[in-house]
């Protein structure tokens, strides 16, 4: 598969390659807007469970003044507090608008157990009015009304309870639990101020009453140190700021006077209930930081989401724009370089090429090989020169080859003449070996009429002497004509070699030849100088005609031998003219296609 790959053009490779960036790129890009636009998500689900949480404060807020002034107005039967509690009823309708206009569906898409409470405790606030009505007509008993409060001020701070676990930021989290916390803490103050109106109002605990009270503050004092514990810097500051306020210390004391007996306090019930108020409402204030820092970071965290998700998409939308013009502009450079490149190898190959540099304009790797391509060009230039002259001298060489070639060629013609001329003067010199070889027979059978016959015998002596002299004179011919043939055979090299031994062989016979001739003469003369004693050597003469009829033999074999020398020489130098005629025309050739091709 790798091996097909690497055979699929540049061209189809770039766009395959900015095909798959353009689709992964918008991909990855719809994963981290779809990853922003959750993120969006879950900061609106932020807001609106902070929402659902600071509405249900408020609610409990007012819910917790009506049970006291309703506390205060039954324990009162009906003579205090009447004109001061239907004042709060409006106070809590007006924020029960803002908690009914909550929209539970979406809630319940968010958080299922939030929207269930909030839908309970909307359902519960459904006998408001109901409850109000018997409050004003003293027909409800304390404990009932006041348990009817506390009943919906526990659902609707369950509501906000709920939400703590659905939420993702650390720090949102950390916030609505300390918010959670200080809620039941300020719930049980609202209770508190209840059971302890009722009390002073009547100058005497009720049945239980004293235990309920104890509990409450108990309950109150640990849920406000849970709340210390989780809430942030600066809302505890403010927490200790509205806790140094000295309707804290007047709550203080009339608790004290309140759990130090059952009866008799001596305290006005609506001196209480006012400094019991005022401590709530500096309760209230800090009820009302914690919302307003949970709905300033549920904001923060939207808004920066949303800014996220904007410059997800505005990014992705830049970038699938780079990659959109870098996947046009790439494969375009690229291939035209290439092409460039591709018509200069073209041009070199056609031999076509003007000499000049291809430009190779960025130093990467297609550069590098434009440099390598023109230094290359620049080498196959130079060498084209180099083999120009070189081709030239080739040429003359070859001039002059050809002309040695015939020089040549017209020397062994030559020499081939001169040995026809050796084999006519071996041939005569045969004859005359033959005619030697008479001589001496007739010489032997005249022996005896040697006395009579010394004239045909100085005769004979003579001619032999003069054909001595004619073979002494052919032994140096021939041994001159062995001396220009090994000359010959030198100049032609290897082709020569055999015809140079032959031409040895040859010098060597005529140097034997030369000395047999010397040895001829030497007995021609003794022959000579003992002529005038024919009568006293007869048989000394007879012994040297034997030997000269013996010689003569000997000097006709060899004499036979260099005959056949002489022609084995003869073929050899015609072979040697044919194949010095077939250099010199391949010599001729090879001139000539060198000076075509330069």
């Amino acid at each position: 598969m790798i091996r097909n790959f690497r055979r699929l053009p540049i061209r189809l490779m770039l766009g395959a390659l900015t095909g798959l960036a353009l689709v992964g790129l918008p991909l990855v890009s719809l994963i981290v807007a779809f990853d922003r636009f959750q993120a969006v998500g879950q900061a609106d689900a932020i807001v609106d469970l902070v929402d659902v949480g600071v509405r249900s404060g408020d609610l409990v807020h007012e819910l917790q003044k009506e049970r006291g002034a309703s506390a205060l107005y039954l324990a009162s039967g009906g003579e205090r507090f009447g004109d001061e509690l239907r004042a709060q009823h409006e106070l809590t309708d007006s924020v029960l608008e803002r908690f009914v206009g909550i929209d539970l569906a979406v809630v319940g898409e968010l958080d299922p157990d939030v929207s269930a409470r909030a839908e309970a405790a909307r359902t519960t606030l459904g006998d408001l009015a109901t409850m109000r009505t018997d409050v004003l007509g003293l027909s409800i008993e304390l404990p009932d009304a006041v348990g009817w409060y506390t009943g919906i001020n526990g659902g609707l701070i369950g509501a906000s309870a709920a939400a703590v676990p659905a939420l993702d930021d650390p720090e949102v989290r950390s916030d609505v639990a300390a918010y959670v916390a200080f809620l039941n803490g300020k719930e049980r103050s609202g209770l508190e101020r209840a059971q302890l109106s009722a009390a002073f109002a009547r100058d005497a605990y009720g049945p239980g009453q004293f235990a309920t009270v104890a509990s409450l503050i108990a309950k109150q004092e640990a849920y406000l140190d849970t709340f210390q514990s989780l809430a942030a810097a600066d809302v505890l500051a403010f927490f200790d700021d509205r806790e140094a306020q000295p309707a804290v210390a007047e709550v203080a004391r009339l608790r004290a006077i309140a759990l130090a007996a059952d009866s008799g306090f001596g305290v006005d019930s609506t001196e209480w209930f006012a400094v019991m108020t005022e401590r709530i409402d500096l309760l209230k204030e800090v009820e009302d930081l914690q919302t307003s820092r949970l709905l300033g970071i549920a904001a923060d965290i939207r808004s920066d989401a949303w800014q996220q998700l904007v410059v997800a998409v505005a990014l992705s939308i830049v970038l699938i724009g780079v990659i959109t013009l870098l996947g046009i502009l790439i494969p375009r450079t690229i291939a035209g370089r290439l092409h460039r490149l591709n018509e200069a190898t073209r041009a070199v190959a056609e031999d076509r090429h003007d000499g000049n540099p291809v430009p190779s304009e960025v130093e990467d790797e297609l550069g590098l090989l434009t440099d390598s391509f023109n230094t290359m060009t620049e080498m196959l230039s130079a060498n084209a020169a180099t083999m120009e002259a070189t081709a030239r001298q080739v040429a003359e060489r070859a001039e002059l080859t050809s002309s040695d070639s015939d020089a040549l060629s017209k020397s062994m013609a030559e020499t081939s003449s001169s040995l026809e001329q050796i084999n006519l003067a071996v041939d005569e010199l045969s004859a005359t070996a033959a005619v030697a070889s008479n001589v001496s027979a007739a010489a032997l059978d005249a022996a005896d009429r040697s006395s009579t016959a010394m004239d045909d015998l100085h005769r004979t002596s003579d001619e032999i002497g003069d054909i001595l002299e004619l073979i002494t004179s052919i032994t140096k011919q021939t041994t001159l004509l062995a001396l220009n043939a090994n000359v010959e055979a030198t100049r032609a090299g290897l082709d020569g070699t055999g015809f140079g031994a032959v031409a040895d062989q040859v010098g060597e016979v005529a140097k034997e030849t030369e000395q047999a001739a010397s040895k001829i003469s030497a007995r021609i003369e003794a022959i000579r100088s003992a002529t005038n004693s024919v009568s006293d050597a007869n048989d000394q003469i007879n012994d040297t005609i034997r030997d000269v009829q013996e010689i003569s033999t000997r000097i006709a074999a060899a004499i036979h031998e260099h005959g056949v020398t002489m022609a084995e020489i003869g073929r050899t130098m015609g072979e040697a003219t044919d194949r010095a005629h077939h250099i010199a025309g391949a010599v001729d050739e090879l001139a000539l296609s060198v000076a075509t091709k330069s």
